[in-house]
């Protein structure tokens, strides 16, 4: 793979166009980038910040994990294809550790890995874990890490489907590397589904199909342990401090946004370029084999499913935390819309909405920016370092 040199811009002005809410936070536009990579990925969903100001990112449509520099120019290949030693079967997301080191969640191999701040490969665990008791289909969960702290916590959601099928809220987990006991932190809206059984008493498929875009609630957890929830019935974003201090923003007004054959349409093309998690279950015998992976959909969604009749408050996957403790949320927007997330401090009060360049959308926080992902015109994505504007 062939990388340029990245591309230091000026810092444009950040401008204020407007009020936001009822409550009459600015929205302000995010300026000019300060750094960029021209290397083009199959997919970015998240960066890691070291101290060195190098980047760390993993792209599961490319199969690769890359370390960049500081000036987001040079890109070296960490580890290797494989399932051993330094290698990875499909690095999807990277989370941040103590000490300058990561969590790597290798879809391919089922496993989390640590990587060293070195770039060196360390101890793996394996993502398959006894539920002891908690929901989970078939007494597993899957620590499909969405998060970690910086006390060893790694943090997951449940799983959607329970012994009597589609389950309407979910647990949101924290795993603790050091005992290895996994605890309940908070239950979530679940995002609606439609579960289609075929085959026989003997060969049965059971297949659970996400309604697009029906609500459901999101979560990001910050470096102390501190756990922000976005819930859609009033979007209103909770707070819950590791020490099991609770604080809950007021409802913050927004504009219902109608799903017309454009938002329909938009919905589809993003889930072929970002691709969705698919996992298979087989029992032979009485074994259970669970494998994952992340693949480009084909084909728009199945046209018998009940959409809702307008989108939810925020995507339920966008949250991110940064370096102050703030965490952002992307509100949904009319098709063709440039991305606006709103801000919420860590009281979960709304102080204002960063409107983003079109094609643009949040990745990761540095210790002075933030880190944003944009599209070229044959669905590649670049990373792009960004100054704070809020």
């Amino acid at each position: 793979m062939l990388w340029k040199r990245a591309i230091s811009l000026a810092v444009g002005l950040v401008l204020v166009v407007g009020s936001g809410d009822a409550a009459g936070q600015l929205e302000v536009r995010l300026g000019s980038p300060v750094a960029r990579h021209e290397g083009g990925f199959g997919l970015i969903r998240s960066v890691v910040e070291l101290s060195s100001g190098s980047v760390l990112l993993a792209d599961p449509l490319g199969t690769v994990l890359v370390r960049l520099d500081r000036a987001l120019g040079r890109a070296d290949t960490l580890g290797r294809l494989g399932a051993g030693p330094e290698e990875y079967r499909q690095p999807d997301i990277v989370h941040p550790l103590p000490g300058d080191s990561a969590l790597l969640v290798d879809l391919g191999n089922s496993r989390l890995t640590v990587i060293g701040p070195d770039g060196r490969f360390g101890p793996t665990l394996s993502m398959l874990q006894g539920s002891g008791g908690e929901a989970g289909a078939g007494g597993m969960l899957t620590l499909m890490a969405g998060a970690t702290d910086d006390r060893g916590g790694v943090y997951f959601q449940g799983s959607g489907m329970g012994p009597d099928g589609v389950r309407d809220s979910i647990e949101l987990f924290r795993y603790d590397r050091g005992t290895q006991q996994i605890q309940t932190v908070a239950m979530l809206k679940a995002i609606a589904a439609e579960q289609r059984e075929t085959g026989s008493a003997i060969i049965r498929n059971v297949r659970v199909m996400p309604v697009p875009l029906s609500p459901s609630d999101g979560w990001a957890v910050s470096g102390s342990g501190t756990v922000y929830v976005a819930r859609s019935g009033d979007y209103r974003v909770e707070v819950m401090a590791a020490g099991g201090a609770r604080r809950t923003g007021n409802p913050v007004s927004y504009r219902a946004v109608p799903i017309g054959q454009a938002e329909r349409e938009e919905y589809a093309q993003e889930q072929a370029r970002n691709g969705a998690i698919g996992m298979r279950v087989e029992v032979v015998n009485g074994e259970r084999t669970v494998s994952l992976s992340r693949n480009r959909p084909r084909g728009a969604p199945s046209a018998d499913l009940a959409w809702p009749r307008q989108k939810p408050p925020f995507a339920a996957g966008s949250l991110r935390v940064d370096r102050t403790g703030r965490v952002w949320v992307r509100r949904h927007q009319a098709a063709g819309v440039p991305a606006l997330y709103d801000v919420f401090d860590a009281q979960g009060a709304h102080v204002g909405s960063v409107r983003f360049p079109a094609d643009r959308v949040l990745v990761g926080f540095g210790a002075s920016g933030l880190y944003a992902a944009y599209l070229d015109d044959v669905d590649l994505h670049h990373l792009e370092r960004y100054a704070l504007p809020l």
